[in-house]
């Protein structure tokens, strides 16, 4: 009968061993892709953060303040902003809005030479107005070209 029990005892514990060893396996591998996880957050964190510099707030923007004086209207389309070396880019008809950034080479030969180079195309392109870090191109009714001219912004 003892030989029974220790070959019983000997075969439940040979059974449960592996049991524990894969148990161990799976915490490293948890603790492992919760260090990934976290390590992830971190870097998504500081893209926004990053990101934040280029985005506007609502109500304080170029784009939020025209709108409001029912300058804007239809429907905004993302430009290609790079195109014209600038940050970010949108329009409402004929009128393109582009947001630079004021320490970049592209806004500052701009400035310099009044007009910026459509980037693969050669075609140059003359600012309506230029506000800051935000410049208007295309086409705009004097009334748009002067409250664009009057934003104080950010």
């Amino acid at each position: 009968m003892k030989k029974r029990f220790v070959a019983l005892l000997t075969a439940v514990l040979l059974t449960a061993a592996p049991v524990y060893v894969q148990a161990d396996e799976k915490d490293g591998k948890i603790v492992e892709l919760e260090a990934k996880v976290n390590d992830l957050e971190k870097e998504i964190r500081e893209l926004k953060e990053k990101l934040s510099k280029y985005e506007t707030k609502s109500g304080t923007d170029m784009e939020s303040y025209l709108i409001e004086k029912n300058l804007l209207s239809g429907d905004r389309v993302e430009m290609a902003s790079d195109m014209v070396g600038a940050v970010s880019g949108f329009k409402y008809g004929d009128a393109e809005i582009y947001k630079y950034d004021m320490e970049s080479e592209s806004y500052k030969n701009l400035i310099k030479e009044n007009k910026v180079t459509l980037k693969d195309f050669g075609i140059d392109l003359v600012p309506l107005a230029i506000n800051k870090e935000y410049v208007l191109f295309g086409e705009a009714s004097e009334e748009l070209i002067a409250a664009f001219n009057e934003f104080k912004g950010e």
